[in-house]
């Protein structure tokens, strides 16, 4: 590991703590000190900051880091102009900061220099000036408020637990300081009535209150003098390190200081110190600062800052910063606050505490002078407003809503009020924890887990258990290690067996070990006094008490010093005493020792597991513990003891996670498609899944219908986009990836970029530090030991795999933008290099470049992916990709333009959706140069031209003016697909004429495959003459054969089936609609697999076989679902419908067709076609229940719907049909009538009855 380097770490601490270093030698060591000295103070504060962060936060996934860059900015330019006026920067707060000056001048001439440096930033700390373009429009509002003073300034220098050092400065002329500051309107100076009365001479001021002036001008200036920035030796790097968050350490010491920014979940604790002030003996101010670091470190949490404001000194800390994660951070958090209250409060002190839970971005900010490490985002602002209402309202302890429902299972809350804060727009919920912890078995509460969800599986593991049991009760020996990473179910196993085991009369010692506390023997203390509960054990309560009381003690003292140990005669007696007092209780009964998490568990305790293994007595030993294992000497022989059997927990099979999330759920079933995801997904891993249902619940993608649980319609394919990675889920995984090296952490940072599978040829491509994929192989092992990641397979390369796949989220959600960008764009421009030839590669590097920023190298590759996702079926993701290509806004020729738009808009009709698929067509032939006719009399001559140009080339004389020239062939394509739409849309003339332009701009172009279509489609057109219709049918089948296209196969096909079910051939048509099906599922389009299937469900029910036909219907329901086609979602509802209505089953027709009913939310997906067949059904329905009226009522609107020009849709004939039997005028018959001859041009069967007249 790299030394950290000097100037790096020196820049976040003041000259004050550089200046005090000197003083100390090389040898010397840091103690408690206090100095006092006149100083002139400015606090300078950001007016608005807090409304901009919550404006940030809630509008733009990446404002935390915009907020940082804006105070990057910000605190570069004050430190500079601080700096250059002679000012020491002694601490950030936030969104502002405290700098002193100091020295050798009097303290008139150190205030002048202050005030003079108060207006230099009010002129010079406009937005305008410091910021730049790119930071949000909002923020150029912000106004610099600056207060200063002057007097006596207190430094203290406090704390020391873990060789950590907190400066901490007080003062009453501080405290005016920062009033003055508070009192200050933004973009102005205020001054207290000292640091006026010192300054008067030499400048004005009018009063803000009686103890606040206002600066209006400056009479006479001082001669600038910058701040010397004291020299530190090398050797003086500890103690420097000594006031550095170990955060900023172990990155600058890795050289990673570019990547000291993460994004983290973190529980804030802001507490208010208001008792703590200058008069404050030295020794009692080290004692509640000695405190306060032993109540955080003890939950392993992290000082921020020990700052001060108007009213006081503060503290900032948090839990679930680098290095110390923790899925369980909220309760820390309470735990902690709970216990800084108390002990202050036993120190003579009063405090109150904001806790607030959320996500943050910790990084540094400043200049290359000065910088602090700190957290952005709207979690501290709150944490902040929370502390100062529970001062308000004097409440030791006041919570936001996240930290009480994280740890809700654990601790009671009481709900109180919710509060206005300022700064922040709406009510914040508060709550008030209800603790009452008064020694260490009630501080278990941190290892305590409520077991609410079944326990399923682990029928093996259950059964090795049990018969170790067997053997205990017949006077055998043994132990048990249960490894498994954390959330995989041990203690769930324990717990069990325990339960069991007390059952048959065991006597039990339970126990958790915890980071947090892991002085000797702990563990073992904390469960003697279980013994006794247990009478048999009566006999012993002398023993035990003695050999508790002799245990070393675990308070406050002890916690704050872990590493200390007694001496070897007191360390035998105690291991000896505990052997003794176990012994003597297996003599007794049957006696069992559980202890999990002994990854934590201290060597002593490891030597006692051991001993009494070999003991005479028969005793069970049962530990719980997250790999790896084996890294000290004790923990090699306990494991490998010839007593002690092995069990190993993975994941649970995906029947196991359906009965696990059942149960969670509370329903008998989970839809198939529900627990299949989330198996695959967590890989088993049960605390992931059973998060990861709840999260899916939460959102509001889950439904109860009975006693099954189904996704919301729409959700099956988006589910796990919708939903956001749980914060359990995310502090588990981030709390094992904290323990990994710096190195090893970088480089699964970079491989989370990839996704969750990569090779290591492209981890070495991307990875920031230049490794090559020999010295990754080292940590890629070293991650597998770790269980992070798994070698998937060795051929043809080796690929590893994050497992589950949520750890690379987790590791991904925790880099800041700025860095995901940076990998994004490396990974992005390798995979162009070496794959970019490749269409199935083309949407992963387009989401690359998109991720990276650069929307322009995407575009292209958003295209190819969008084509390819067309051609495959994939219509949701084709809409998505083409779209994102589409508003990609550069210049481009119209030609580009109009295919990618023909492109959209046969995605869309892939979905059903046919009026936007109508407008993009419409759009795309403008842009290619050709404009459809509208009005009707040029639409008949268009279509006599048409088919004057169709006969030319049936004789063998083609001769056309090619549209648009090279756009012929996109114009082509683009009018087929219009004529797909006025199928379902338009009138037959109007397709009629569309169909023949197509085909003769295919001819001309020489297209074949909208050449074979065209015939296809032809033989419909002109069914009512056979001969034409037979040829057109013969080129169409023989074009097909030639060009081997399994996609124009599939067309013509169903084609081929329509004009069989027109001419009343079912066995046929069922035969070609059937080959159809067959290609179009080989190649996957969906669309014409459903086009095939709902026909081929008219054709069933023609032949009478209803049965098939309404389960022809129903799969089209269920398939189009999975497709989110919302056309043939309405087709198999109304099918349905009109299958129950031809077999007299009124009751059942209603409920599909008002099912039907639910899908018309939006008109612009609703074909005419569907509108027309929806109104006539009901019509028809009315009609059989005997309402009259409504039927007649119903038919006239559908008359309407029709206006004259019918859709040629094969399924509205039924409708055309039934529209001769409603109640009608005589004129509205005749319209009817009219309607049906329409249709009967084009298809006779619309002119025969259902008897086939």
């Amino acid at each position: 590991m790299m030394l950290a380097n000097l100037a790096e770490l020196a820049c976040y601490l003041p000259g004050l703590i550089r200046r005090r270093l000197q003083n100390i030698g090389a040898d010397g060591r840091l103690e408690a000190a206090k100095e006092t000295f006149p100083a002139a103070i400015l606090f300078a504060d950001l007016s608005g900051f807090t409304a901009l962060t919550e404006h940030l936060t809630h509008t733009n996934p990446a404002g935390t880091e915009e907020l940082t860059q804006i105070l990057d900015l910000y605190f570069g330019h004050l430190v500079r102009i601080v700096t250059v006026h002679g000012g020491d920067v002694i601490k950030f707060s936030g969104d502002g900061l405290i700098a002193l000056w100091y020295g050798d001048e009097p303290l008139p001439v150190l205030t002048r220099r202050a005030i003079q440096c108060g207006l230099a930033i009010q002129m010079m700390m406009s937005p305008a000036v410091w910021s730049t373009e790119v930071i949000d429009e909002a923020a150029r509002r912000l106004r610099a408020r600056v207060g200063i003073g002057a007097g006596d300034v207190t430094l203290m220098h406090l704390g020391g637990i873990y060789d950590r050092w907190e400066l901490l400065i007080v003062g009453d002329a501080v405290r005016a300081a920062g009033a003055a500051e508070a009192a200050a309107p933004p973009g102005e100076v205020a001054l207290t009535a000292n640091a006026w009365e010192l300054a008067q001479p030499w400048c004005e001021a009018e009063p803000l209150s009686d103890s606040h002036w206002r600066l209006t001008a400056l009479l006479d200036d001082v001669p600038l003098r910058a701040f010397t920035t004291p020299v530190i030796d090398q050797e003086q790097i500890e103690l420097l390190r000594s006031y550095v968050p170990k955060a900023i350490l172990s990155r600058i010491d890795a050289g990673q200081s570019a990547w000291l920014a993460e994004q983290r979940y973190v529980t804030v604790l802001f507490a208010h110190l208001g008792d703590l002030n200058a008069t404050t003996p030295l020794p009692a101010a080290q004692a509640a600062v000695r405190a306060l670091q032993t109540c955080l470190y003890r939950y392993e949490g992290s000082i921020n800052r020990l700052g001060i404001d108007n009213k006081g000194p503060t503290l900032l800390a948090a839990f679930g910063l680098p290095p110390f994660a923790h899925e369980d951070d909220a309760l820390r958090g309470v735990l902690a606050a709970h216990d800084i209250v108390n002990t202050l409060s036993n120190l003579g002190f009063s405090c109150t505490i904001g806790l607030t839970s959320g996500p943050a971005l910790c990084s540094s900010v400043g200049g290359l002078e000065r910088r602090e490490y700190t957290m952005m985002g709207s979690v501290v602002n709150r944490a902040a407003r929370l502390m100062q209402a529970a001062r308000q309202q004097q409440i030791p302890l006041l919570c936001d809503g996240e930290t009480a429902a994280a740890c809700r299972e654990r601790i009671t809350f009481n709900a109180l009020p919710p509060l206005h804060l300022r700064g922040i727009s709406d009510p914040v919920t508060v709550f008030q924890p209800v603790l009452n912890i008064t020694d260490d078995t009630n501080r278990q509460l941190i290892s305590k887990a409520r077991y609410n969800h079944a326990f399923v599986g682990r029928t093996s593991e259950m059964a090795l258990l049990l018969d170790r049991l067997d053997r205990l009760q017949r006077g055998q020996s043994g132990g048990v290690m249960i490894s498994g990473e954390a959330g995989i179910g041990k203690s769930h196993l324990v717990q069990e067996f325990l339960n069991q085991a007390r059952a048959q009369n065991t006597v039990i010692l339970s126990a958790t070990a915890r980071a947090i506390d892991r002085s000797p023997y702990h563990t073992i203390r904390s469960g003697l006094l279980e013994l006794l509960n247990d009478v048999r054990l009566a006999v012993l309560s002398d023993d035990i008490y003695h050999i508790s009381r002799q245990l070393w003690p675990t308070n406050l003292t002890t916690i704050a010093n872990p590493t200390a140990s007694p001496d070897q005669g007191y360390a035998g007696r105690v291991h000896d005493g505990l052997i003794a007092v176990l012994s003597k209780a297996a003599e007794h009964a049957p006696l069992m020792i559980a202890i999990e998490d002994v990854q934590w568990l201290d060597e002593p305790t490891w030597s006692l597991l051991i001993n009494l293994l070999e003991q005479p007595v028969p005793i069970l030993l049962i530990v719980t513990g997250r790999p790896p294992l084996n890294q000290t000497e004790e923990q090699r022989r306990f494991l490998y003891h010839p007593l002690v059997d092995h069990i190993k927990l993975q994941g649970l099979s995906p029947p196991e996670i359906h009965d696990l999330i059942a149960h969670a759920l509370d329903v008998s079933q989970v839809d198939e498609a529900i627990w299949r995801m989330i198996a695959d997904q967590t890989q088993g891993h049960p605390f992931f899944s059973l998060e990861l249902a709840k999260a899916l619940r939460d959102a509001g993608l889950l439904m109860r219908q009975h006693q099954m649980c189904r996704f919301v319609p729409g959700a099956t394919k988006t589910a796990l986009q919708m939903v956001r990675l749980p914060a359990t889920v995310q502090g588990l995984i981030t709390s094992r990836f904290d323990q990994l090296t710096l190195d090893q952490q970088l480089t699964l940072k970079a491989a989370s970029i990839i996704g969750a599978e990569f090779d290591p040829t492209t981890l070495a491509a991307i990875h920031p530090s230049g490794l090559s994929e020999a010295q990754l192989t080292g940590q890629l092992f070293a991650l597998q030991q770790a269980g992070l990641i798994v070698l998937e397979r060795f051929e043809p390369h080796l690929q590893y795999a994050f497992r589950p796949a949520a750890i690379a989220e987790a590791i991904y959600n925790l880099m800041s933008f700025a860095q995901r960008r940076q990998l994004h764009a490396r990974l992005a421009a390798y995979l162009e290099q070496h794959t970019g030839h490749d269409p199935l590669r083309a949407i992963t590097i387009a989401h690359h470049w998109q991720a990276a920023g650069e929307t322009l190298r995407a575009k292209p590759f958003l295209e190819q992916a969008g084509e390819l996702a067309l051609h495959t079926g994939d219509y949701a993701n084709a809409i998505d990709l083409l779209s994102k290509a589409h508003q990609i806004g550069i210049d481009e020729e119209a030609s580009v333009i109009g295919r990618r738009e023909r492109l959209l808009a046969e995605a869309y009709y892939g979905q059903g959706r046919l009026a936007e698929s109508y407008r993009l067509l419409q759009s795309a032939l403008r842009h290619l140069g050709y404009h459809l006719p509208v009005r009707r009399r040029r639409l008949i001559w268009s279509l006599f031209i048409e088919v004057i140009q169709q006969i030319l080339i049936l004789l063998g004389i083609p001769k056309r003016d090619l549209p648009a020239g090279k756009n012929a062939v996109e114009i082509a394509r683009a009018a087929h697909l219009l004529v797909q739409i006025d199928y379902y849309q338009h009138d037959p003339l109007t397709m009629l004429y569309r169909l023949l332009f197509a085909m003769n701009l295919a001819e001309t172009t020489r297209l074949p495959t909208i050449q074979a279509r065209s015939y296809a489609s032809m033989e419909i057109a002109l069914n009512r003459l056979p001969m034409l219709a037979r040829l057109y049918r013969r080129k169409a089948m023989r074009l097909a054969k030639r060009l081997n296209d399994p996609s124009t196969m599939a067309w013509v096909a169903q084609m081929q089936g329509l004009a069989a079910l027109i001419r009343s051939e079912w066995r046929q048509a069922q035969a070609a609609l059937q080959f159809g099906m067959s290609i179009a599922q080989q190649t996957g389009e969906t669309r014409r697999w459903l086009e095939c299937r709902a026909l081929l469900a008219m054709v069933q029910l023609r032949l009478g076989d209803v049965p098939e036909a309404l389960a022809g219907a129903g799969e089209i329901a269920m398939r189009s679902e999975r497709s989110r086609d919302h056309q043939v979602q309405v087709w198999g509802r109304l099918s349905a419908a009109e299958f129950y209505l031809a077999n007299g089953d009124v009751a059942a027709a209603v409920s599909e067709w008002q099912a039907a009913s639910n899908l018309f939310t939006d008109a612009n997906r609703i074909s005419r076609a569907d509108q027309i067949w929806h109104t006539v059904l009901a019509a028809r329905i009315a009609l059989m229940s005997g309402e009259t009226r409504q039927a007649h009522e119903l038919a006239v609107q559908a008359l309407q719907q029709i206006n004259g020009a019918p859709p040629p849709a094969l399924y509205l004939i039924r409708s055309y049909r039934a529209l001769l039997t409603m109640p009608l005028s005589p004129k509205q018959r005749w319209m009817a009538r009219l309607i049906r001859w329409q249709v009967g041009l084009l298809f006779p069967l619309a002119l025969r009855d259902d008897s086939g007249r």
